[in-house]
């Protein structure tokens, strides 16, 4: 869920982004209660958009997330955290690259014990609709 919630948030907030140069800066906290649950999110962004003399247009999203839920029906606390970092370039308004960078982890801590930590790194470069290179990884650890 927290991934999910991460890129919609990049997106919206590149959606925000006014064209020319400069920078979006998108800072939200809210909790949220419903027969599911409490959930709060902490949510940062900068979004810079840099448009060239030759016409080309970059866009840069930095940010990170904080999500916590006390689900109602588990007596555990979830807390998901991620950092990511996105980048666009369009030349001749057509797309031609991408990079990203983003690190997610989810903990959960339970009664009696149970706690642990699965995190979820991806780095990833395409130019031209051809990855680069795309590197990920997933693990989950007791702690």
């Amino acid at each position: 869920m927290a991934l999910t919630l991460v890129t919609a948030f990049a997106v919206a907030g590149s959606a925000s982004a006014a064209p020319g140069n400069g920078a979006t800066k998108i800072n939200q906290e809210y909790c949220t209660t419903n027969q599911f649950g409490t959930a709060c999110f902490d949510l940062n962004t900068v979004v810079n958009t840099t448009v060239t003399p030759s016409g080309n247009v970059s866009y840069v999203t930095n940010g990170q997330t904080e999500i916590r839920n006390n689900p109602s029906f588990v007596n555990c606390t979830f807390i998901g955290r991620s950092k990511f970092h996105d980048h666009y370039l369009f030349k001749d308004g057509v797309f031609h690259e991408r990079g990203d960078h983003q690190e997610s982890s989810l903990e959960r801590q339970c009664p009696g014990g149970v706690h642990e930590k699965c995190t979820f790194t991806r780095r990833a470069h395409m130019v031209d609709g051809e990855f680069q290179y795309l590197i990920t990884d997933f693990r989950c650890t007791p702690l």
